[in-house]
């Protein structure tokens, strides 16, 4: 990977999760929407992941997950946050 395009993603990975807490409540919506729409799919790919939010909602719901982000550093967080809800096997 370029480094200055890791670089960059890096970056934006730091400001990620503080620019999706106000819009928590959209997120709420959403994942009942998907729980009505998805019932086990088995297996989902979350594209642009960032550090995880819909690729650990689904991973509580026993569904498989296939997460992929540009930054590295979002897909380390995403690891590290699923290790610490026990769902690393599942994403």
């Amino acid at each position: 990977m370029n480094s200055r395009l890791a670089l960059g993603n890096d970056a934006i990975s730091q400001a990620n999760y503080a620019s999706i807490q106000p819009d928590r409540w959209m997120r709420a919506e959403l994942w009942q929407r998907f729980g009505v729409l998805f019932q086990h799919a088995d297996h989902f790919f979350d594209v642009g992941c960032g550090t995880g939010e819909d690729s650990l909602f689904f991973a509580r719901n026993q569904d498989r997950v296939s997460a992929i982000d540009l930054s590295q550093s979002m897909i380390e967080h995403l690891h590290w946050k699923a290790q610490q809800a026990g769902l690393e096997g599942m994403i």
